[in-house]
């Protein structure tokens, strides 16, 4: 699938000094993304595996507190 550009570098003066910023293209991208067939799979596993990462907090702070120390890494570390 051919992309174009990302977006482009404008030259702007900021506090009297030149600067190159980056604009974006705009979204959605022209073609669309197309997620159908063999790509399906897998964004529903990556879907899965990562799950919702505000629910993180959620989760830890409704398990009993003697549960804690048994996290795995860093979780279960004590303070």
């Amino acid at each position: 699938m051919e992309r174009g550009e990302a977006g482009r570098f404008e030259a702007a003066t900021v506090g009297g000094k030149p600067v190159l910023a980056f604009v974006l293209a705009l979204l959605p991208p022209a073609p669309p993304l197309v997620l159908a067939g063999l790509l399906q799979p897998a964004l529903k596993a990556a879907v899965l595996a990562v799950g919702r990462p505000d629910d993180v907090g959620e989760r830890i702070a409704a398990l009993p507190l003697d549960e804690i120390g048994s996290l795995p890494g860093e979780l279960g570390r004590a303070p």
